[in-house]
């Protein structure tokens, strides 16, 4: 409960994400039209592409939650989520065995880890998180068995399928823990349970099935696969960058952590099968992206409390029960909290650092204007500009990474780093507007459009510069800028 609270109060910082916006855009386009989102709406160059989204019963709880508290619905929808996940973790290592302060120190370390790092925000890949700790739950409890677990397992996917993508992820602890306790068996001298294994096929069916379970059908099961090889995001940076350890010191204390705990169990003749192939999983899910990182963690922690438990045994926990478990346990949650503190002074407004501004009064000024059309954006000012200029399809790009090709990926980018042959792509794409970033970041474009001339500033402000086409559709405004 400890572990719960505090999860659910660092979640009330205020909101950190570009993508909250597009995201709440689908969701009220979905509650106004009464349909499923399957197209890129609010983009310009994507608006008729053919699109699955995957978290499309998530967007329509974010707008609503927005509809009835405005942001502070959408926060404490976060603080909710965060809450749950991490009750879920806590619970799921105390069914492994896990008493006191076993239960805390490792998941502490992932909680951590989602404060640290950058996605911890109002996301469909949250309910991933919080979905993939409540499966590791039902799969601990020994009450849970047989056609109950079976029953209980699908309805979770059939849920996760309509949030979130991360389902995939679900099927693939499922298989492996599913197979990791028949091994268990056999290799006790049990052998295999012929009910057991027809009842863990039938779990495996069920899950499969509720995979599928969802508007889009096949069609979002080959998407979500897509999504995760990273087919049409391969050129973007931040969060699909291969994370180094030295910038992520609790993930590598975690792992360590983690591999130690796992190493126990094989000396001690008590490893569960399941737990080096979830280790290896997790590891290298953590250790490939950036934007795997939370739930790795999570997974991680999980593991190596389970490690932890099954080595040390029972009779090391007696123990940590009572008044001594409780007090250990509140030091080493304040113990973790100072570290994270010490890691990242902004622990406590997620992540969101000084200068990381939206373009308020600059899209202001398009709206007045009705400048929609033909606009070249900031990839992480895509998403405000849909939500604040919707129906009108407005953005070049956004944080919807999946929707856009591989070329126009490139196309931004180049562009961004105002490389030799800038304005040859601006004028292939016809572009007539440019809302851009008014301080470093952007200072290499900005310096380009001013000396070619081409373009000229209409607005300014402190955050934002919006340039437009000299001799194009915006020309009266062109004049009078």
């Amino acid at each position: 409960m400890l572990l719960a609270l505090l999860a659910g109060t660092l979640a009330l910082f205020p909101l950190s994400s570009y993508d909250t916006w597009w995201i709440l855009a689908a969701g009220e386009h979905m509650l106004q039209t009464r349909e499923i989102l399957h197209s890129g709406i609010g983009s310009w160059t994507r608006s008729s592409t053919s699109y699955v989204y995957h978290g499309w019963m998530f967007a329509i709880f974010t707008a609503l939650s927005y509809r009835i508290l405005g942001e502070w619905g959408l926060i404490l929808l976060r603080s909710l989520l965060a809450g749950s996940c991490f009750m879920f973790l806590g619970l799921a290592t105390r069914a492994r065995g896990a008493r006191g302060a076993g239960v805390l120190l490792l998941p502490g370390l992932a909680l951590l880890m989602g404060y640290t790092n950058l996605f911890w925000p109002v996301r469909a890949q949250s309910t991933s998180q919080v979905l993939l700790a409540l499966t590791l739950l039902l799969m601990s409890l020994s009450r849970l068995e047989g056609w109950r677990r079976c029953l209980t397992l699908t309805l979770t996917t059939v849920v996760w399928a309509n949030l979130h993508g991360g389902v995939l992820l679900g099927f693939v602890v499922l298989m492996i823990i599913v197979t990791g306790e028949n091994i268990d068996c056999f290799r006790q001298g049990g052998g295999l349970e012929r009910s057991k294994v027809m009842k863990d096929c039938a779990l495996l069916a069920g899950a499969a099935l509720g995979c599928l379970l969802t508007p889009y059908g096949v069609k979002g099961l080959f998407s979500a696969l897509r999504h995760i090889r990273g087919e049409h995001v391969a050129t973007l940076p931040l969060e699909w960058g291969t994370p180094r350890l030295a910038d992520f010191p609790l993930f590598a204390l975690l792992l360590g952590l983690v591999g130690i705990g796992l190493l126990t169990t094989i000396f001690s003749n008590r490893m569960r099968w399941a737990d080096p192939l979830l280790f290896l999983l997790f590891a290298v899910m953590g250790l490939s992206s950036l934007r795997y990182l939370e739930i790795a963690s999570i997974g991680l922690a999980f593991v190596g409390s389970s490690c932890f438990a099954a080595a040390l045994g029972e009779r090391y926990f007696k123990g940590w029960r009572g008044g001594i478990g409780a007090v250990a346990s509140v030091i080493l949650l304040g113990s973790l909290l100072g570290i994270g503190v010490g890691r990242d002074r902004y622990l406590f407004h997620g992540g969101w650092r000084p200068g990381r501004q939206l373009p308020v009064g600059a899209v202001d000024f398009m709206a007045r204007n009705q400048i929609f059309q033909q606009v070249f954006n900031p990839y992480e000012w895509g998403g405000y500009l849909i939500w604040r200029l919707r129906p009108a399809n407005v953005a070049f790009i956004d944080g919807r990474v999946d929707l856009y090709s591989e070329e126009l990926v490139r196309d931004y980018l180049w562009v961004q780093d105002a490389n030799p042959g800038w304005k040859i792509i601006l004028d292939r794409y016809s572009i007539q507007a440019i809302l851009w970033r008014n301080g470093q970041s952007g200072q290499a474009l900005r310096t380009e459009l001013e000396k070619d001339g081409s373009f000229v500033p209409i607005f300014k402000d402190q955050g934002a510069i919006l340039f437009v086409r000299k001799n194009g559709r915006y020309l009266q405004l062109a004049r009078s800028g």
